[in-house]
């Protein structure tokens, strides 16, 4: 048994740092992405304005949420890529069987989702300071006095979120690839959702969905919701892909 496993952790590892160098298109699209979430984010997320005697005040709020948003956007696709064919077919490189390329995929996009988390948290800064510099009406700003542990939990908020994301991803990117089918009915399906829970408010499904995973208040409970349903969707994929075709 000892033998086995140490066969396995050898083969999911040199799986893993190939898909780390092979895959650089992944980490390459992550900073086009939050650069365009940046230039974005310089619209003003809400505004407020008052006048009395001659003096018109105008207060912008900026929020880094679109480029958070992005990021999320970018770890469901980066993780349905991974699962095409062209991907896939990377791991017979390796002898290696379909449970060491899923675990490696694993590592892979939580290494990913850990670096698109931090540099999302670390581009709101870089969208603060930009706006600083480029805006001379902004006189004020707080939340550049983050302390270290809400910085850290914000980092590791995001990575979750990213991951989360991920595990959708991965999971879509799968049905896809068992039947075409799935192209149509996947997307159809959430855009229904979302018009539906629009029409019905908090009674709609999507909207509670929302509600449940992102207004949590413990953290530690929030950790347990983000890695069970990710280690669920990941399980049912690793199960589905079974029916795919073995490469000759």
């Amino acid at each position: 048994m000892s033998l086995a496993n140490a066969r396995l952790a050898e083969v999911v590892k040199k799986q893993y740092l190939y898909k780390l160098k092979s895959y650089s298109n992944v980490f390459s699209s992550l900073v086009m992405v939050q650069l365009v979430g940046i230039l974005l984010s310089f619209g003003a997320a809400s505004s407020t304005g008052s006048f009395s005697r001659n003096i018109d005040i105008s207060v912008n709020y900026y929020s880094s949420d679109i480029i958070i948003g992005i990021t999320l956007l970018w770890g469901l696709i980066s993780a349905i890529t991974i699962t095409t064919k062209a991907y896939r077919f990377d791991d017979f490189t390796f002898v290696s069987n379909r449970v060491t390329s899923h675990l490696s995929n694993i590592l892979f996009l939580l290494t990913a989702s850990s670096l698109g988390g931090t540099c999302a948290v670390f581009s709101g800064f870089s969208q603060k300071m930009l706006l600083y510099f480029f805006n001379a009406a902004i006189i004020r700003e707080e939340s550049l006095l983050a302390t270290p542990s809400e910085l850290l939990l914000g980092i590791f908020v995001t990575i979750l979120y990213v991951f989360f994301f991920s595990s959708f991803g991965y999971l879509i990117g799968y049905l896809v690839q068992i039947h075409k089918f799935f192209i149509a009915v996947v997307p159809v399906f959430f855009l229904g959702a979302i018009f539906i829970s629009a029409e019905r408010g908090d009674d709609g499904w999507f909207a509670q969905f929302f509600q449940y995973y992102f207004f949590e208040a413990s953290v530690f409970i929030f950790f347990l919701k983000i890695i069970g349903t990710a280690a669920i969707l990941f399980a049912i994929t690793i199960l589905m892909s079974d029916k795919l075709e073995v490469r000759v």
